[in-house]
């Protein structure tokens, strides 16, 4: 998030830089200008000025905006993993689906091709259950 930030304030200078790079440029034209061309490159001079102040604030504004939208968040997200460590880590966060146990956890490791002794120590379970829960689902599956 504060890439973000950063990514938009790089921009921010960069525009600035150029906008001073066209005033030097006009400025630099204005005075090889005839006397009379002068007054209005000068006030074509103060118009980009003008426009590069306002630009100025706007991006500060926009800046100011999203850095209070990020400490926010920020707030939010604190709030969350304070309210899930008094919740503890046993207990899942409300509306999240329960971890498989039993036979759907046995079927789902079978799914991704464990050994029956692998799915066995991963659902703390003998060898032999595991087994009898495989062939009760082919028997369920024919």
């Amino acid at each position: 998030m504060d890439l973000a930030l950063l990514g938009i304030q790089a921009l921010s200078l960069l525009f600035m830089v150029f906008l001073y790079l066209y005033i030097r440029s006009v400025a630099s034209q204005m005075a090889r200008r005839e006397p009379e061309d002068q007054g209005a490159m000068a006030r074509d001079v103060l118009a980009l000025i003008d426009e590069l102040r306002q630009t100025a604030d706007e991006m500060g504004r926009a800046l100011e905006e999203r850095g209070e939208r990020l400490r926010r968040l920020l707030a939010e997200a604190d709030q969350v993993l304070k309210a899930a460590e008094q919740r503890g880590a046993s207990e899942p966060p409300p509306g999240a689906e329960p971890p498989p146990s039993g036979r759907a956890l046995v079927w789902r490791l079978a799914e991704q091709g464990l050994s029956t002794t692998e799915i066995a120590r991963l659902a703390k379970m003998g060898r032999e259950e595991v087994e009898l829960l495989l062939q009760l689902r082919e028997h369920v599956e024919r």
